[in-house]
């Protein structure tokens, strides 16, 4: 992390924390090598398409060119008890140090398309701290937003699914990205309007995810009158033409880790 970044950190980003102004988004970035229930870690895409097929019995001559979407679904058809070989690669067995961090913050709201379960487990350690930290309460796509929202508990919101809820099911190919785009759930839909809203922070992905950019173009359509406010995206690396990019639809990227960013 450099001099320009640790000033864009100190004097535009935490300042909006303090006052519970800023939406955090989590991508994979996020979650990616926590300690995980079988002695492995979260997996990246990558990693798990291996495990899948190895676990299916297939030799890396066998998937080294396929894609999630069809290691998924070899996985539904040829794993017993697809559900609980998810569980147990997904659900965490301790959260990192830095993790914890992001739950001792006061974010306006919290997205995430991880399907791990790091934010229960932070919550949980965190509650049993003698200090005081937002009461965080979360939320799987398919659920109902609350009817009464207090501000000392702000919601944490899977947008993909969870392992915690698997009979929910997850958005992880195109059909259930396209199933997911189509029915615009509730939840989808806030994430857009505090996206097109500004004041935003996207940290572990690139987050252009269909469904998602889907609700924002939606939301532009029906507010034009929204405000041009700043958002901001932690990467590792970008590109001159992905920072422009990101620029021209209101993002400032920041070249820096997740770890760097909470620790």
């Amino acid at each position: 992390m450099d001099a320009e970044v640790k000033e864009i950190i100190i004097k535009e980003i935490l300042p909006l924390v303090e006052k519970g102004e800023l939406a955090l988004f989590l991508g994979a970035g996020t979650s990616i090598g926590t300690p995980s229930i079988n002695k492995m870690t979260v997996p990246s895409s990558l990693e798990l398409i291996e495990r899948i097929c190895t676990e299916c019995g297939y030799e890396e001559s066998d998937y080294s060119n396929t894609d999630l979407q069809t290691a998924f679904g070899t996985g539904q058809d040829e794993i017993d008890n697809f559900e609980n070989f998810l569980v147990s690669n997904f659900m965490c067995e301790r959260p990192l140090h830095w993790q914890l961090s992001i739950y001792r913050l006061w974010w306006r709201i919290i997205f995430t398309t991880n399907i791990d379960d790091i934010p229960e487990k932070c919550i949980d350690i965190l509650k049993k701290d003698d200090k005081s930290y937002p009461d965080y309460h979360v939320f799987n796509y398919l659920d109902r937003e609350p009817i009464f929202r207090i501000p000392t508990s702000p919601e944490v919101v899977k947008l993909h699914g969870c392992v915690n809820k698997v009979k929910d099911g997850f958005v992880f190919d195109s059909v259930s990205y396209a199933d997911n785009t189509v029915k615009q759930s509730d939840w989808i839909s806030r994430c857009a309007l505090h996206i097109t809203h500004g004041h935003c922070l996207f940290v572990g992905s690139k987050f252009k995810e269909s469904d998602i950019e889907f609700a924002i173009r939606q939301r532009k359509n029906w507010d034009n009158e929204s405000p041009n406010l700043t958002n901001w995206i932690v990467l590792k690396e970008f590109s001159t033409m992905e920072e422009k990019s990101y620029l021209r639809r209101g993002i400032k990227p920041l070249k820096c880790n997740a770890d760097e960013l909470f620790n």
